[in-house]
């Protein structure tokens, strides 16, 4: 039985600003399904890599391949045509619109009322509290709740591949936890493909399949979360 193609994969690709490279040869493939925690210190690379990814940025060298398709340096709206969705760091929604509202715009590449409709009723169902919240402002809204209407936003494209910058950035502890439970329940239910990056190795460590940890542009470790329970260990490669 031939192993299942990865739906992304990363062959020596660089990236980076001007003449410095942050991202640098880095190989990495990911499977359907599968959730793929990024870890590094801050200047590592990790955001660099997701938006030379998303083709907010063009590498310097390499590919990138989305079902064995080159989509190196590809513009962000086919991405997102093509399943691929991205939630930036920090809450990014709409504030003063309502969380309905925030959605709808979220599906904008849906021309058929019903189809939106529907979208937004299995967000709300994977998300309870954006349908107990539908009419208020997302400014409003605390912040484990406006990034799980974040990540609802993204949903509403019904993403094959969903990549995810430290959806608990600024997040008290109780709502990191909430956040994280979210992810898992986004691949349980879509079956959508993670990759996210994290500071918080606590509480994203539990959630993921495979750990990929980042040092000054290059990989130092790709492998199972539990060979990094042990934090003597994961200090080795942080």
């Amino acid at each position: 039985m031939s192993a299942i193609p990865p739906i992304l994969e990363i062959q020596k690709l660089s990236a980076g600003y001007d003449r410095r490279r942050v991202v640098q040869e880095l190989d990495l493939a990911i499977a359907p399904g599968e959730i793929l925690l990024l870890l590094g210190h801050n200047g590592a690379g990790k955001t660099t890599l997701l938006s030379a990814l998303f083709g907010l940025l063009a590498p310097s060298a390499g590919r990138v391949l989305y079902d064995g398709r080159d989509i190196t340096a590809r513009a962000p709206r086919n991405n997102v045509k093509n399943g691929i969705a991205f939630v930036p760091q920090g809450h990014a929604v709409f504030r003063r619109l309502t969380v309905h509202e925030n959605l709808v715009l979220g599906g904008f590449t849906v021309t058929d009322k019903s189809e939106i409709a529907r979208r937004i009723g299995q967000v709300e169902d994977l998300f309870p509290i954006l349908r107990e919240r539908r009419s208020q402002l997302a400014g409003t809204m605390s912040g484990g709740q406006q990034q799980m209407l974040a990540i609802g936003i993204a949903l509403m494209l019904s993403p094959r591949l969903l990549i995810l910058d430290e959806p608990s950035i600024g997040l008290a502890p109780n709502l990191v936890s909430a956040v994280m439970d979210s992810v898992q329940r986004v691949r349980a239910s879509l079956g959508a493909t993670i990759l996210i990056v994290e500071q918080n190795i606590e509480k994203s460590l539990p959630i993921a399949d495979r750990v990929m940890i980042m040092r000054t542009g290059r990989t130092v470790y790709c492998g199972p979360p539990d060979a990094l329970t042990d934090r003597t260990v994961l200090v080795q490669y942080l």
